[in-house]
């Protein structure tokens, strides 16, 4: 599977063409991988409640309404 950091839409990175930042890359690549909110924000460093919030602001960059 090509990592989301390196996918190109337009000649362009994907994160930049959509405006995903740094702290959000990693967070969706490990919700691609099937991880839960939970083991994201332990592998991350990160609590439940920032993983949250990185995938929200994510998902409305992509225009994704939910996660269903």
């Amino acid at each position: 599977m090509l990592a989301l950091r390196d996918a190109q839409v337009a000649g362009r990175p994907l994160a930049e063409r959509y405006g995903i930042t740094a702290g959000q890359m990693p967070v969706l690549e490990l919700l691609g991988q099937g991880r839960t909110i939970r083991e994201i924000a332990e592998l991350l460093g990160l609590v439940e409640g920032t993983v949250k919030t990185h995938v929200s602001a994510a998902f409305k960059a992509l225009k994704v309404p939910n996660r269903g």
